[in-house]
């Protein structure tokens, strides 16, 4: 039988060395877990942030384009000519300009803002999957800008993957 003062002696000695190691490795495993689910979600946050921005940048160039039908032509070759490799100057920033000058600037615009917003962007200018008319491919984050059997985009190694980074946009 133990004693009250035995009792005492023990309850004074509190957790060992092996005790306080387990605790110290579960709490490094807990913290862990926590670190990589905040690293997922920042992830996960650029991703979606990517994507938004993409989608307005689509959708204010469907707009400038409906707004210049004169210029649809133009649009249509700036854009085959795939993303300009430096900024376009807008040469109707300051005058009135000829609907080809407009689709110019237009798509140098939407050119800056890609390379300024998404890292390594890329477009293409196809035949749409499921409807006449042309579709642009706006890419980014190292996703070939070429639709799929299905409309999607494919990734840098040339397979198809739904979760590419890369809109597709019906034009006017």
């Amino acid at each position: 039988m133990v004693s009250g003062r035995e009792v005492a002696v023990m309850a004074a000695r509190g957790l060992g060395l092996p005790e306080a190691l387990v605790a110290l490795a579960l709490l490094g495993v807990a913290l862990s877990g926590l670190l990589a689910a905040q690293w997922q979600a920042r992830d996960l946050q650029a991703d979606a942030l990517q994507n938004q921005q993409a989608l307005l940048m689509l959708s204010d160039f469907g707009q400038r384009m409906a707004l210049n039908p004169a210029g649809h032509a133009s649009y249509l070759a700036m854009l085959q000519a795939g993303l300009p490799a430096t900024m376009l100057p807008d040469a109707c920033a300051r005058d009135a300009c000829t609907p080809e000058a407009r689709a110019r600037a237009d798509t140098g615009f939407l050119a800056g803002e890609a390379r300024r917003l998404l890292p390594r962007p890329a477009w293409q200018l196809e035949a749409c999957v499921d409807s006449p008319g042309h579709c642009l491919l706006l890419a980014w984050a190292g996703t070939v800008p070429s639709s799929g059997p299905d409309g999607g985009c494919l990734d840098a190694s040339g397979l198809h993957r739904p979760g590419a980074h890369c809109l597709v946009r019906e034009l006017p």
